[in-house]
């Protein structure tokens, strides 16, 4: 996998504390990882967004349907 360097401005005590529970280099996994998963999250908002343009609102039954299988 290629990898990029960036510069990015981050919260001091969010990266104190992450500092704390990683090891050397391990905050840029911690990182990669977070965004990787936030990622992932966009991807299925935005393929639900475009299923109810196209199809309407998802029925209320199948949203329970899901909340039943996968509880939160």
């Amino acid at each position: 996998m290629a990898m990029t360097k960036r510069s990015v401005t981050l919260d001091e005590e969010l990266v104190e504390e992450a500092l704390g529970f990683v090891d050397e280099g391990g905050l840029s996994r911690l990182l990669n990882e977070a965004l990787r998963r936030q990622v992932l999250v966009e991807r299925g908002r935005r393929a639900v967004a475009e299923f109810e343009n196209e199809h309407g609102p998802i029925p209320d039954e199948a949203l329970a349907y899901v909340d039943r299988q996968w509880p939160r």
